[in-house]
């Protein structure tokens, strides 16, 4: 009997160890993905699967579980100091580069204009559109 314990008792150990290492493997796991998505520009779902990881308390036995916020650190780190931005301006308009995407911001000058339905619309136009007012804008 004693012998039959000893041998469900190990075999119970080996078992949980087994177990324990598969759950500590999805650390590597995690960060195989995480440097595909950072590799392939996806820099916030790549984040997001590390704090999900992190957030995971069966992870926080694992010797590599440290990693994951080493890893977030990485990204944050490299993510701070490759977005720059530039501003330029030509007349009112600007234009801005942020992280290789560019875009101007025109200038609109203000004014006033009439709004709404005229009565020759009838029942072409919503109640909601009724009746026709002055609106004006500053500029922007």
């Amino acid at each position: 009997m004693k012998k039959l314990l000893s041998i469900l008792l190990l075999t119970l150990m080996t078992y949980t160890t087994a177990m324990a290492q598969e759950l500590c493997d999805v650390i590597e796991e995690t960060l195989t993905f995480v440097r595909q998505e950072v590799n392939n520009g996806r820099i916030q779902g790549a984040l997001r699967a590390l704090r999900v990881a992190q957030g995971m308390p069966e992870l926080q036995n694992c010797p590599d579980y440290s990693l994951l916020a080493d890893e977030i650190r990485r990204i944050e780190n490299q993510q701070s100091s490759s977005s720059s931005a530039t501003t330029s301006f030509s007349g009112q308009n600007i234009t801005v580069t942020a992280n290789g995407v560019t875009f101007t911001m025109v200038a609109v000058q203000g004014g006033t204009f009439q709004m709404g339905a005229t009565a020759e619309q009838g029942s072409d136009a919503y109640d909601w559109e009724k009746p026709v007012h002055s609106v004006t804008l500053s500029d922007y």
